[in-house]
């Protein structure tokens, strides 16, 4: 059986997370999420909760549809 050495089994894994397709959105999400801390540091929750509120219904939406997708396709 072969064995890789621990920098093989790093690389590896880098080249399988296939993070260029990762970049452009954490690119894109740090000014968003830095506007949302500035907020927060000026007391200004409420501009935040609503900057936050597409994103969880989101986030539900996505929970919930594979909720069902199993719920429906489970054997």
């Amino acid at each position: 059986m072969l064995q890789f050495t621990p920098t093989q089994r790093l690389r590896h894994l880098w080249i399988r997370s296939r993070w260029r397709r990762w970049l452009v959105p954490l690119l894109c999400a740090l000014p968003y999420a830095g506007s949302l801390i500035w907020l927060l540091a000026r007391q200004q929750a409420w501009i935040a909760q609503i900057m936050l509120a597409p994103l969880v219904m989101t986030a539900l939406l996505a929970l919930l549809s594979l909720l069902l997708a199993r719920l429906e396709f489970r054997r």
